[in-house]
């Protein structure tokens, strides 16, 4: 694992607008390169010093590749800020995976992560937790909602109408300490 100091001389992060752009290298950078290092750097800063580092990945973040590793910019971000490669996981609070400021990054574990995400992609009813039971007999039928606490899934109740189970849904989220942009 590179360390957030060698990560730092390479990228730099500005925490206002949470952009990494690549720092100019060393000829040292490239001491086994054929052609010769100081063409090597030269070419390289030529091409990608000042430059915004990474690019978007299928699920929306930002990655990364620094000596032939793959790294999410959040975690770079954080890392180079306070020193350390961060032990849990990085939550981006406002939902939005690319957006990198420090303002909108929290060390968290992964429950807290979790009840800070959006509503899967798979959802029907627009709201994480909250469905309608299709595979009862169909005179009773009935929306559902369902809430996750410890790794356990608790079940909040059947409801004639989604209305009533959102509402369900809304206050067990309350209590557990979910974010109010959770499944939404």
């Amino acid at each position: 694992m590179l360390s957030p100091i060698e990560i730092s001389r390479l990228v730099l992060y500005c925490p206002k607008t949470g952009v990494l752009k690549w720092n100019a290298r060393s000829p040292s950078d490239f001491s086994h390169y054929n052609h010769g290092p100081e063409w090597a750097a030269n070419n390289w800063n030529a091409a990608h010093a000042g430059n915004k580092a990474g690019g978007h990945r299928p699920d929306g973040y930002i990655q990364i590749t620094i000596k032939q590793r793959n790294f999410r910019a959040h975690r770079i971000a954080w890392a180079v800020t306070h020193g350390a490669w961060p032990e849990c996981q990085i939550d981006h609070i406002n939902g939005v995976r690319d957006d990198n400021r420090l303002a909108n990054l929290r060390a968290v574990d992964a429950t807290q992560n979790a009840r800070n995400a959006a509503a899967p992609k798979t959802n029907k009813s627009g709201r994480a937790g909250v469905y309608y039971n299709e595979a009862t007999p169909s005179l009773k039928r009935r929306w559902q909602a369902t809430i996750g606490d410890g790794g356990k899934r608790i079940h909040l109740g059947s409801f004639m109408t989604m209305a009533e189970a959102i509402a369900s849904r809304d206050a067990a989220e309350k209590v557990l300490g979910y974010t109010a942009r959770h499944g939404r």
